[in-house]
């Protein structure tokens, strides 16, 4: 599953965005996804209206645009799929320099696990770190993964792979068009597993579960769903974690900040915290399985003594 279609608070994270995007007034989206990821994302973008630029081979984080430059407008935004800031994104544009990039930026308490963006006292970017160790960084300012951008500076490059970050942003800055904004409220990022969880209980903030969604047992802790047609037997407890779409929760199964892939199974009398549990997959009655596993679609855990997988 591409990492924008995951769903957060019961819909897809690329939702969102589009949401944040035409509520400041953006009514025209391009999705730039992969050959291999069509059939996936062409139902989703006749849903909401979007155009599709399919890169048949991979092309980096900027080829998939500069592939389709003729169609963009002369100032666009680029967002990328898999973060995005509570901010309305009219505050960011309200204002823009007249330079052909501006980066959102957002302040990070440790931006050592980052590329870091350097700014001067006017907003022009002078530089990038990447990853600087813990206490060394010149600024604590990370790119929120979202541009703004002229045709013109996508046009500049050849065609094949390009990458904002290695090519695009680097050659702006040393020609002095590329400028930074920061942008205030919660970034959210679907980046890991634990990411992914955190954002959902951001952006549900309370228990929800579907209409067609059978619960009999707890919803604890500050938040958690259940998807359409999902099943949390009698004495089980989802706390903070995702239940997908027919997913099968056992009896007196206690969840844990994990995440249940759709049609998943999960036995009776099992504890999971912070599991992610695949597509399809099964795991036994009794069966142990150690925080923070990864059990992929379709595959049986077993034993229980947590060895019998296959």
């Amino acid at each position: 599953m591409p990492k924008p279609l995951l769903p957060v608070a019961g819909v897809p994270f690329v939702q969102h965005q589009i949401d944040a995007l035409r509520t400041a007034g953006i009514d025209r989206i391009a999705l730039a996804v992969g050959a291999g990821d069509v059939d996936r994302w062409t139902p989703f973008a006749r849903k909401v209206d979007a155009e599709l630029f399919v890169e048949e081979q991979p092309l980096d984080t900027a080829g998939g645009i500069r592939a389709n430059v003729d169609a963009l407008d002369d100032r666009f935004l680029a967002l990328n799929g898999d973060v995005m800031f509570q901010t309305p994104i009219a505050s960011f544009l309200d204002g823009l320099p007249e330079v052909d990039g501006v980066l959102a930026l957002v302040e990070v308490e440790d931006p050592s696990a980052y590329g870091v963006v350097v700014t001067d006292e006017f907003g022009a970017v002078s530089r990038f770190v990447e990853k600087p160790p813990p206490g060394t960084a010149p600024a604590n300012t990370v790119s929120a993964g979202m541009y703004a951008l002229t045709k013109a500076a996508i046009a500049a490059h050849p065609l094949g792979r390009l990458s904002f970050e290695r090519t695009i942003f680097p050659d702006l800055a040393d020609r002095g068009r590329l400028a930074g904004r920061v942008v205030h409220g919660r970034w959210l990022d679907i980046g890991l597993p634990e990411l992914y969880i955190e954002t959902n209980g951001v952006m549900l903030g309370r228990h929800v579960a579907d209409a067609t969604a059978d619960v009999r047992g707890e919803l604890a802790g500050e938040w958690s769903y259940c998807g359409p047609r999902s099943t949390v037997e009698t004495a089980a407890r989802v706390d903070e974690s995702i239940v997908l779409d027919d997913a099968t929760i056992g009896e007196h199964v206690h969840l844990r900040r994990s995440v249940i892939g759709w049609g998943a199974s999960i036995g009776s009398h099992v504890h999971l915290r912070d599991v992610v549990v695949g597509e399809g997959a099964k795991i036994a009655d009794g069966a142990i399985v150690p925080p923070g596993s990864r059990i992929g679609p379709d595959e049986t855990w077993s034993d229980l003594a947590g060895e019998d997988r296959t």
